[in-house]
């Protein structure tokens, strides 16, 4: 016959109810040695009402008596409480499903299924995921599921040997859902060939948002040193520039390096550059040009712009700033440079946005009468981008913990992979908090990719799977491929 136990593999994080839980505990613990008490003390239960002189032993049996109606009563009240505190649960719960706008076949959290080798997710793109996979947004889920299947497995058997079965169980397969309006949600079976499956279900509720920290920044007059590495692309850093005077007017508080790689077209780089920025730079410098011979390596145009002291205005510290490593085709707004300010904290936080890719826009505005203007393709849809959740090319972070990262690995020549080390250095550090999070004020600009056939391995594949993601949604590439 089949076990289905329920265990709190998942401690509730909710105060209030431990606390309730604890003192239903003491109580009936309590209750349970006061009735023991009196039952030996007085088993007929007689009030010894015929002696004339009032025996102790009678005055302790009513004492006991009325302490154990008082905990009863406690008891009943805490019940009362915990059944409230379940209706109230369910209340918001079916509030917020009310309020959510979804139709009723997608109301349901669907659960994802779990075996020891893989993890079978419901996200787009994410058919499944090994138990080896440390990449976000899935690492911390990864974790999480392998301590649960570890204690599940344990408990299992402890169970088992209670029930004598001589044979140890076996995980056959699990559940997991995140309902995000509840809480965390398992249910794992385990078993023996031809034998009874066994049922393990965890549950952890959320809790109620608490405050844990308050901090108050000062650095509303912080400089963010942005640095761009370029060369060639002339028509991109028109676009660039524009966009970066809009923002400096609301935001003086910026300072702008090019690290051009080469001589091909320097000249009108850096005309455009004057025509551009010359009119914001009257009262002080808003940038500078700084030329970087050989081959163009991201890494290394980054680090030099970092790094170099050329030309570095006097009215400028280097060592205060905070930097934001940008490419010219990303679009900007005032509110991503804000955030860029504040978010990295000095030796303790770097801030890693990700970025809306958007989708070619000859196949996701095809249904449109006229191509919208490059600044006005700014919507959030599945149908015109993506969040570019396996790029780590934008940061914001202080010069000094940069510099104490060592900075780039220089050695890396080509597309990619630049980035992706430098974000391991940070996510390895014990007093560096990464902060990853969408940024809706950072767009990447639609581009041609082409993967030189010089790449390596791994600098092919991920630029492949870059191409490959990024020309348009899936609906967009089967109506092309079907129509």
């Amino acid at each position: 016959m089949g076990v289905q136990s329920k265990f709190n593999y998942f401690r509730s994080n909710s105060d209030e109810r431990m606390n309730l839980l604890f003192k239903i505990v003491a109580a009936v613990a309590l209750a349970a040695l006061l009735y023991s008490f009196v039952r030996d003390c007085d088993p007929n239960g007689s009030s010894h009402t015929e002696t004339t002189t009032r025996d102790p032993g009678v005055a302790r049996v009513d004492e006991h008596r009325r302490v154990k109606a008082q905990l009863q009563a406690e008891i009943d009240s805490l019940d009362g409480r915990i059944q409230q505190l379940k209706a109230q649960r369910l209340q918001q719960t079916e509030r917020a499903k009310q309020q959510h706008e979804k139709p009723l076949e997608l109301s349901v959290s669907p659960w994802e299924y779990i075996t020891d080798s893989a993890y079978y997710l419901t996200e787009a793109y994410q058919v499944s995921i090994t138990p080896h996979m440390y990449t976000a947004p899935f690492a911390e889920r990864r974790f999480e599921l392998k301590s649960l299947l570890s204690e599940g497995k344990s408990l299992a058997n402890s169970l088992a040997t209670l029930q004598h079965v001589t044979q140890a169980l076996n995980y056959l397969y699990g559940f997991v859902r995140f309902d995000p309006m509840g809480g965390v949600d398992a249910d794992l079976h385990f078993g023996v060939a031809g034998g009874d499956v066994h049922s393990l279900r965890a549950s952890r509720p959320f809790r109620a948002p608490a405050i844990v920290d308050t901090v108050t920044k000062r650095n509303s007059d912080h400089l963010v040193h942005m640095v761009m590495p370029l060369t060639g692309r002339l028509d991109k850093l028109r676009f660039f520039l524009d966009t970066f005077v809009t923002v400096y007017t609301q935001d003086k508080n910026l300072f702008l390096s090019v690290v051009y790689f080469g001589t091909d077209d320097l000249a009108a780089a850096q005309t455009i550059a004057h025509e551009k920025l010359s009119s914001l730079g009257k009262a002080k410098p808003v940038h500078r040009f700084l030329r970087k011979a050989g081959a163009f390596s991201r890494g290394g145009g980054l680090q030099h712009g970092a790094y170099s002291t050329e030309r570095w205005p006097a009215h400028l510290k280097q060592s205060a700033a905070v930097l934001f490593f940008i490419d010219v085709d990303i679009l900007f707004d005032s509110g991503a440079v804000s955030r860029c300010r504040s978010l990295p904290e000095r030796a303790s936080r770097v801030y890693y946005p990700v970025v809306f890719s958007q989708y070619n826009p000859d196949i996701a505005f095809r249904h449109l009468d006229e191509m919208p203007k490059l600044s006005a393709r700014t919507d959030h849809n599945y149908t015109s981008g993506f969040w570019r959740s396996f790029g780590f090319g934008m940061v914001c972070l202080h010069y000094s913990d940069f510099k104490a990262s060592g900075g780039f690995d220089l050695s890396i020549k080509g597309w990619g992979a630049e980035d992706v080390q430098l974000y391991r250095k940070f996510v390895a550090q014990s007093k560096i908090t990464v902060m990853r999070a969408v940024d809706r004020g950072l767009f990447h600009i639609f581009h041609k990719k082409v993967c030189d056939k010089s790449l390596n391995a791994d600098q092919m594949r991920m630029c492949q799977g870059t191409k490959g993601v990024s020309e348009a949604s899936p609906e967009q590439m089967a109506y092309l491929l079907y129509q």
